[in-house]
């Protein structure tokens, strides 16, 4: 698992390359880290609403499936449940963008420790964001409704050593 961690602050003296939004191709170009994998148990199901909106007072999305279990030979059923906090609610389709500038910025990080401190300036850059308010709103929602969250995967979670479906619970840190 991942934590990330956001100085709240603005980066207010920026450089001319990032105002303007260039990187030197040397800058740009990450190196490959033996550390780095794919997740594929994090593509399997959604981790938000598809939809921009949420009907008002939906706390919970439930996503599932039947899929042949080649360990315990039969079909099982596969289920994520994913809990939103109450005062910020569930991810929606907006917010997997954030989640994605996420990864990407531990990835630039070479993912060389569980934990990744990033600003909001250095993720809507990121992102291609405009450097506005609106932005930096959007960002620190964003990050409240993550933090929030638990994901329940039910017969769901795979490993290449079992190759069978496992329950797990995950949350989102900031801490």
């Amino acid at each position: 698992m991942l934590l990330f961690f956001c100085d709240g602050s603005r980066m207010e003296e920026k450089t001319t390359q990032q105002r303007s939004g260039r990187v030197p191709r040397e800058q740009n170009q990450s190196k490959r880290s033996p550390r780095g994998r794919d997740e594929l148990n994090l593509a399997e199901f959604p981790l938000c609403c598809i939809a921009d909106r949420l009907e008002p007072g939906q706390k919970t999305l439930r996503f599932e499936d039947r899929t042949w279990d080649a360990g315990r030979r039969e079909m099982i059923t596969r289920q994520l449940t994913i809990t939103g906090a109450d005062e910020y609610g569930l991810p929606t389709a907006l917010d997997d963008e954030v989640l994605l500038g996420l990864i990407q910025v531990s990835k630039l990080a070479d993912f060389t420790d569980r934990r990744v401190n990033f600003t909001r300036y250095q993720l809507l850059r990121l992102l291609g964001w405009r450097d506005e308010s609106k932005s930096y709103d959007r960002i620190a929602r964003s990050l409240n409704r993550w933090v929030g969250v638990t994901l329940y995967y039910q017969n769901a979670w795979w490993t290449a050593r079992t190759a069978a479906g496992w329950t797990k619970s995950f949350i989102f840190s900031t801490m």
